[in-house]
């Protein structure tokens, strides 16, 4: 799960103000602000499948234990992350969770439930996976970043 504060987003990306089946494909302005897809060239970044999907209130999005094929970024409204343990956290515009399912696949390990109305940005692990077959040099920049990720959170111990 992965929060993108306020100072990083820039302010005419999110919430989104453009109703999401208008963005048509060009998910690039809402990519290029996530932590995961930095570097990422723009020509990389249209070509990154994604759809909009909308929740209703009480909605479920995922289960813990379900198997981790998507990625998400709230692109408008709230939604609740519920762990098996500790306590829940809320996500709003500019969130993004499931980025580790994105790449491995492994089971999700929290609940997801759609606060209210909230809209979702979505990107399946399977298209995005024949995508990085098919771009070499877009996994050569995911690991790049990771590496950079790693790198800080191990500086912090």
């Amino acid at each position: 799960m992965s929060s993108v504060g306020p100072t990083v987003l820039a302010p005419d990306v999110f919430p989104v103000k453009v109703p999401p089946e208008r963005l048509g494909r060009d998910w690039a302005p809402v990519l290029k602000e996530l932590p995961l897809f930095e570097g990422m060239s723009s020509r990389h970044l249209r070509r990154i499948p994604a759809r909009a999907k909308r929740y209703g209130p009480g909605e479920t999005i995922v289960h813990a234990g379900d198997p981790g094929n998507a990625f998400y970024v709230v692109l408008d409204g709230t939604v609740r992350v519920d762990p098996p343990a500790g306590a829940s956290v809320t996500l709003t515009a500019g969130d993004s969770f499931g980025e580790m399912a994105l790449l491995d696949g492994a089971p999700r390990s929290a609940d997801i439930t759609a606060a209210g109305e909230a809209t979702l940005m979505v990107i399946s692990r399977a298209a995005f996976m024949k995508l990085l077959r098919s771009e070499p040099q877009m996994a050569a920049v995911l690991l790049r970043t990771l590496a950079a990720r790693l790198r800080a959170a191990q500086e912090q111990y």
